[in-house]
C-alpha cells in the first residue's frame, strides 16, 4: 500500500517537483566568480617543451631521410661504377666543416648549467655529433663511398644538426642572457 500512497502523493504534488530553478541573474553572477580561461592552451603548453619538440622533429626528419635512402632509393646494378675506395674531397671538406661547427655549438651549450637546458639524457645524447643516425649514415658511406645520395643525406644531417643547435643556443641565450662563461658562437645561416 505504501507504493500507492507514494504515487498518489507525487500525482497530487507534481507542480512542486517541477519548479523552474534559479533565474538567469544567478547564473551570470556565478559565471563571473570563475576565473577567465586562458587562451592558447596548446601553444602555452608547447612553450615549456620546445626543445624536446625540436629534438624529436630533427630525429623524425633523420629517420625519414634514412628510410627514403635505404628503402626507396636502392641503387640499380646498371648504375655507373664509382671507385669504392675514395670519398670525394669536397665531401670530406664539408664533413670537416660541419663537424667543427657542431662541436663549437655543443661546447657553447655545455657552458649552460644542466638545469637551464631543459633536456633529458636521451635528448642530450641525440644532440651529440655521433648519434645513431650519424653512425648509420657512416656505415652506409663505408659500404657505398661513391653514392652521392648518401653524401647528400650526410650533409643534410649536418645542416639540420647545426640549425637545431643554433635554435637551441638562441633560445638559451635569450632566456639566460646573463649566464657566466658562455661562449659566443657564430650563427650559421
Amino acid at each position: 500500500m505504501e507504493e500507492n500512497e507514494f504515487e498518489s502523493f507525487v500525482r497530487h504534488h507534481r507542480h512542486a517537483f517541477e519548479e523552474g530553478g534559479p533565474d538567469a541573474k544567478v547564473w551570470s553572477a556565478l559565471e563571473k566568480t570563475f576565473p577567465a580561461k586562458p587562451s592558447g592552451g596548446i601553444v602555452r603548453s608547447m612553450q615549456h617543451h620546445w626543445l624536446k619538440i625540436a629534438v624529436v622533429l630533427v630525429l623524425l626528419i633523420n629517420v625519414g631521410v634514412l628510410i627514403k635512402m635505404f628503402v626507396f632509393d636502392k641503387p640499380v646494378a646498371s648504375e655507373t661504377v664509382v671507385n669504392n675506395n675514395a670519398v670525394a674531397p669536397s665531401a670530406q671538406d664539408a664533413q670537416a666543416y660541419y663537424a667543427s661547427q657542431i662541436e663549437q655549438k655543443l661546447q657553447a651549450i655545455r657552458q649552460f648549467p644542466q638545469d637551464q637546458l631543459g633536456l633529458d639524457s636521451a635528448a642530450q645524447a641525440e644532440l651529440q655529433l655521433r648519434n645513431s643516425t650519424y653512425e648509420a649514415l657512416q656505415k652506409e658511406l663505408k659500404a657505398n663511398p661513391g653514392n652521392e645520395r648518401i653524401h647528400a643525406a650526410l650533409i643534410q644531417y649536418y645542416q639540420l644538426k647545426v640549425e637545431l643547435l643554433d635554435r637551441i643556443l638562441d633560445e638559451l641565450q635569450e632566456k639566460h642572457p646573463h649566464t657566466k662563461n658562455t661562449i659566443h658562437y657564430e650563427r650559421t645561416t
